[in-house]
């Protein structure tokens, strides 16, 4: 009877240690290796920064505040660390960003309660299957809908204006790829054409909604990133600029950068 009691608890023991060291968090926090580049950041005060938020109840205003604390950041590109020949390293980099991880950041950000978390919330944002691998890593916007936090909200605020096309993400050409050893996804992306961006389709965007600025390449789903700003009455896109003019995180009036641009692709919290 004692033997049988042992070997249930040792059992248990066996589980609950399996569990921990399959738990996205442990994973995330204690056996990925990491590189981080702090800038004007540090951990308290990026948990300073998490203490605030929790006060706020909703996610588009947590979106908002923490959008906000990165403005004037530094536009950097391939701040990430990995490749078909190199190693993946989860990165992060608060002192330059580009478009996606910006967003990267904030979002993660928005879903954490302590730096800690933000890194295992970083790798979900990140990575599919919470596996930090280049393969893995999510390098088209509409790979973001693989995360269940994540919706596409184009069709509903697009007032039937939206239009729905099919690409082949990662295809440059007939004989070439966008990015070696990742393969080509057939996948129906949504967007709104600019020349439809109506004053009713505007007041259906939401502070903190991701914006994705829709690219007629085949092998693109977006060229940009940002994120949707109400402010005094005026509309803006937010966004980590690699203009000359700017190199930094900026605000820029939606409708003024909109002009040149085929259209928009957005994306939203799910409120469920």
């Amino acid at each position: 009877m004692k033997k049988n009691i042992y070997f249930v608890i040792s059992a248990l023991i066996a589980l609950k240690l399996f569990l921990i060291l399959t738990n996205p968090s442990f994973i995330g926090s204690k056996e990925i290796e990491h590189k981080i580049i702090w800038g004007k950041w540090s951990e308290p005060k990026i948990n300073e920064l998490l203490e605030t938020t929790q006060k706020i109840n909703s996610f588009d205003d947590k979106i908002l505040l923490i959008s906000n604390t990165f403005l004037g950041t530094e536009y950097q590109e391939n701040t990430l660390i990995g490749g078909s020949k190199t190693p993946e390293l989860l990165t992060i980099n608060f002192e330059g960003m580009d478009c996606f991880t910006y967003l990267d950041y904030v979002e993660a950000l928005s879903h954490s309660q302590n730096f800690k978390e933000f890194k295992t919330n970083l790798i979900d944002t990140r990575y599919k299957e919470n596996l930090v691998s280049y393969n893995n890593r999510k390098h088209f916007f509409s790979d973001w809908l693989i995360n269940s936090k994540i919706e596409d909200v184009t069709k509903k605020i697009a007032e039937n204006e939206a239009k729905l096309v099919k690409k082949y993400l990662n295809r440059k050409s007939e004989t070439e790829l966008f990015l070696k050893d990742i393969p080509i996804t057939e996948r129906e992306i949504t967007y709104i054409p600019s020349n439809k961006i109506s004053p009713k389709v505007i007041s259906n965007l939401k502070n903190g909604d991701y914006i994705g600025i829709y690219t007629n390449l085949t092998g693109l789903d977006v060229s940009h990133t940002g994120i949707f700003i109400k402010k005094d009455k005026t509309t803006y896109f937010r966004h980590a600029s690699s203009r000359k003019k700017n190199r930094k995180v900026v605000d820029e009036d939606f409708l003024d950068y909109l002009k040149s641009k085929p259209g928009i692709v957005v994306y939203r919290k799910n409120s469920g």
